[in-house]
């Protein structure tokens, strides 16, 4: 089974930028790192999201619909998480700098 931290990895290597696994709750408790089998099956997608598109586009068309049950924050590389509204485009290029 693959960890979260594993995952989510995969993921930011795909992606252009680092994440941080939450249960699709109210609360949205962060899910730990170490944990095993939370996140089955691979990041089926090989390119990038369009950096025109939002951070809440990304997170519902592509990880929410992914991983049912389970929602994520984009990070900034400053490891502030990036407000919804904000373009990929502009997400990225915080790891640029």
């Amino acid at each position: 089974m693959t960890t979260v931290q594993t995952r989510t990895r995969e993921i930011g290597d795909k992606e252009g930028f680092d994440i941080i696994v939450v249960t699709a709750t109210a609360n949205g408790r962060r899910v730990d790192p170490a944990k095993n089998g939370v996140l089955n099956g691979g990041y089926p997608f090989e390119k990038k999201l369009k950096g025109t598109k939002t951070v809440s586009d990304w997170t519902k068309e592509r990880f929410e619909r992914t991983y049912p049950g389970y929602s994520c924050e984009v990070l900034k590389a400053d490891g502030k998480v990036a407000p919804g509204n904000t373009k990929l485009e502009t997400v990225r290029k915080t790891y640029e700098e």
